[in-house]
């Protein structure tokens, strides 16, 4: 039966790329450098409005620029770095 070749290369789970839920993240950041690349170009268009929104609704945020917040969503361990983290299954 025909499949997704990506799991012969060791994906578990297939489906957005770069999914903060999945486990792929690194895996599928090298195989998709221009990706990570346009993630990082939007996140720094749009870096300064969302810490702006999120401060108006009385969010603490502790990012320093649009590269340290993609480095942190990208960060596997985030959850244990932040044990106030939402997750959907914990």
């Amino acid at each position: 039966m025909p499949y997704c070749k990506l799991y012969d290369e060791g994906f578990k789970r297939i489906g957005c790329v770069l999914c903060p839920m999945s486990s792929n993240q690194k895996i599928e950041a090298v195989r998709w450098p221009k990706l990570v690349d346009a993630y990082r170009r939007a996140a720094r268009k749009y870096f300064d409005r969302m810490v702006e929104r999120k401060k108006s609704k009385g969010i603490i945020v502790t990012w320093k620029n649009a590269d340290e917040w993609i480095d942190w969503w990208m960060d596997r361990n985030r959850k244990k770095k932040n044990p106030d983290q939402t997750v959907i299954f914990e």
